[in-house]
């Protein structure tokens, strides 16, 4: 159990801090990487920017042993990706305009934060 808690808080840090840093320079376009993102979908970066937050949040808990608030956050996060995800269904279907790789990113993000979620209450349902 020890050994799945670690990977999920690694895994965490690693994909809070990289989400964080990247979200943070859409939005407040560092190194001018704005430009660089095409059409950007400003939601579904503040979602991002969001999430990276309770991601951090979920690693401080796995790391004071409060598994509880660690799936609290990762529920709260999977929430927002799935809600982010549909309004850019709708987005889309309005005829925006997106990139596609924003599609295949936010697929895989709702997907790794749902992931985690269930890890968190896996593991609180062991202890």
């Amino acid at each position: 159990m020890k050994t799945l808690k670690l990977i999920q808080t690694t895994l965490l840090i690693i994909v809070g801090f990289a989400t964080l840093f990247m979200s943070a320079a859409i939005l407040f376009d560092f190194f001018n990487i704005r430009e660089s993102q095409g059409d950007y979908v400003q939601f579904v970066v503040i979602a991002n920017f969001v999430c990276a937050f309770l991601y951090l949040a979920a690693v401080s808990s796995n790391l004071k042993g409060n598994t509880k608030n660690s799936a609290r956050f990762l529920g709260l996060a999977t929430l927002i990706m799935v809600v982010a995800f549909v309004a850019l269904l709708f987005y889309i279907e309005s005829g925006k305009p997106y990139e596609l790789k924003t599609i295949k990113a936010i697929t895989v993000r709702t997907a790794f934060t749902a992931l985690m979620a269930i890890i968190s209450v896996y593991i609180l349902k062991q202890q």
